[in-house]
């Protein structure tokens, strides 16, 4: 739990929206989270102790989104840039050395 604190600590206060002292225009920001959840399908037989029951993760995502100032920005369609973590499990307490 210290470690998704800390996370949200360095999303949320240590990546600001823009700089003090400074008057500009600013691009939008986009913040967010996602949870998922579901079975993994193996692609052979042999891969089958690899998910045993569920998966879950989650997703943190912190992207700015461009506004169309530059060529670039409209040739690509407006993309969006940014930061983000991606934690998930196999839902598997079996190890593969434990398996040999």
């Amino acid at each position: 739990m210290r470690y998704i604190s800390a996370i949200i600590l360095f999303f949320f206060f240590l990546l600001p929206e823009r700089t003090a002292g400074q008057e500009k225009e600013r691009m939008p920001v986009n913040i967010r989270a996602n949870y998922h959840y579901g079975v993994m399908l193996p692609e052979y037989a042999f891969m089958n102790y690899l998910s045993e029951d569920y998966s879950s993760g989650f997703e943190l995502n912190y992207a700015w989104q461009t506004t169309g100032k530059s060529i670039w920005e409209k040739l690509y369609r407006y993309p969006a840039f940014g930061i983000g973590f991606y934690y998930s499990t196999l839902s598997n307490e079996v190890t593969s050395s434990e398996r040999v």
